[in-house]
């Protein structure tokens, strides 16, 4: 578990997307120019200096090269790069594919499909407004206080953030341990009924976890690679979370021993039964050489879908930050004009 959180710490904030998407190019314009994986990281460990983390981890990279391991295994040394990019880039090492493996993660890096970037970012302005004005919510019981005395107990706004005040609290520690639970562990390796509490993240998760083995499937097709050896190459990249492990383990026990067409091992696992029904629609009794297209259409299709989902995701959580903001306006503003009044009357009389 400490060696996740330092993974999460030193790969979203120490080595953050922008610097692991550069590192990501230099290495591959490198290596698909014909430059071998240990020079490329000699190259950016000392004699082209972007970064100074860039420097640190392609150091490592050139020195596992040398030592006559995977330069990747270098990479993995630094806690900074992501396990599924490090599951799919020993893959890409092992099958001399790394160039193209590591252009396809720089695209992914720069732009992320997540509910992060896709979501919250699209949203944040109005959320930036809601919370300041809750803020301001939490802290009016003493304004108006100030203002009116004993009488501002009957205003809504006074009880509105007497009610903030006891519940903010709880509710934030609630919350931000759920998410904690959820993100830094539930969603990747809950398994059975227990997901139902991951609520929106699981769906997005199987998604992303559909669009990535679609991805390198496309990949591993189109080189000959047979049923098998695409099942046991997507352990090796994605494995490192249970649910990921769980599906694909699965997938390859129906497929190799009891003889389940690859499909329908995939099914319900590693992806949405209709779409493994349009690979068996584009790969009609089971032709390997249409497994590469078939694969790269599943996986565009994905991601069409999932950036649908995120934009209405993002309408809809930008319309509930409006909303909450405007109540609260509206309840402060009447709070504060009526305790003003209270005010005049009290200095009339």
């Amino acid at each position: 578990m400490l060696e996740r959180l330092q993974g999460w710490y030193n790969s979203t904030l120490r080595f953050d997307s922008e610097q692991r998407s550069l590192l990501y190019r230099a290495l591959e314009a490198q290596i698909n120019a014909g430059v071998a994986p240990q020079r490329a990281c000699e190259v950016l460990s000392g004699q082209v200096e972007i970064s100074k983390e860039i420097m640190k981890i392609a150091r490592l990279g050139a020195q596992a090269g040398k030592e006559g391991r995977l330069v990747v295994d270098g990479l993995a040394e630094s806690f900074c790069i992501p396990a599924r990019d490090l599951g799919v880039l020993r893959v890409a090492e092992r099958g001399n594919t790394l160039g193209a493996a590591f252009e396809r993660l720089a695209k992914e890096t720069a732009t992320p499909l997540s509910i992060r970037a896709k979501v919250l970012a699209p949203a944040s302005y109005f959320g930036v407004i809601f919370v300041i004005l809750l803020v301001v919510a939490v802290n009016v019981s003493e304004t108006l206080e100030g203002l009116a005395g004993d009488q501002a107990r009957s205003l809504p706004a006074y009880a509105l953030s007497q009610a903030l005040q006891d519940w903010w609290m709880p509710a934030a520690g609630a919350l931000g341990s759920w998410l904690a639970v959820v993100l830094g562990y539930g969603r990747g390796n809950w398994l059975g009924g227990k997901r139902r509490l991951l609520l929106v993240f699981d769906a997005d998760f199987r998604a992303r976890f559909g669009i990535a083995f679609a991805d390198l499937a496309e990949t591993l097709y189109g080189q000959g690679a047979s049923h098998t050896q695409v099942l046991e190459a997507a352990e090796e990249a994605f494995g490192g979370d249970g649910y990921s492990r769980w599906a694909l383990k699965g997938a390859l026990r129906d497929h190799t021993v009891e003889g389940m067409a690859m499909e329908r091992a995939l099914a319900d696992r590693v992806l949405p039964r209709p779409l493994t029904e349009l690979v068996t629609a584009m790969a009609p009794d089971g032709e390997r050489a249409r497994y590469p297209k078939a694969f790269g259409a599943l996986a565009k299709i994905q991601r069409a879908l999932l950036e649908r989902q995120y934009g209405a995701a993002a309408a809809a959580l930008r319309a509930l930050f409006l909303l909450a903001a405007s109540t609260l306006l509206l309840t402060l503003g009447h709070g504060l004009y009526t305790g003003m009044m209270m005010v005049t009357d009290m200095q009339g009389h």
